[in-house]
């Protein structure tokens, strides 16, 4: 009887044959994706916080201007209104020295 010579295990990396290393790493494909997306992911929200904390500060810088811009608006408005009814104070009182 003729014997059929066995196939020879080729082995790879660590005593493991090809389908062993493919097996293991194909078993820790899944879990390095899932942190390495994790990781991108996390980074990419850190950023996106960043760029939003920057906007919300210059909105706030805005604000304040356009608040103090607003007041002195308001002073000045009130000097004059207060100054007109001065004005018409002064007036009224020396109409009424006059008429006396």
């Amino acid at each position: 009887m003729i014997e059929i010579p066995k196939r020879r295990r080729r082995k790879f990396c660590c005593d493991l044959t090809l389908k062993e290393c493919i097996e293991c790493g194909s078993s820790l494909l899944l879990p390095l994706m899932l942190g390495v997306f994790t990781i991108v992911i996390t980074l990419h929200q850190t950023n996106v916080a960043g760029q939003q904390r920057i906007e919300d500060r210059q909105i706030a810088k805005e604000e304040r201007q356009q608040d103090l811009n607003i007041s002195a608006q308001q002073r000045l408005d009130d000097r004059k209104q207060a100054e007109e009814q001065r004005q018409l104070d002064k007036k009224n009182f020396s109409r009424s020295i006059q008429i006396k």
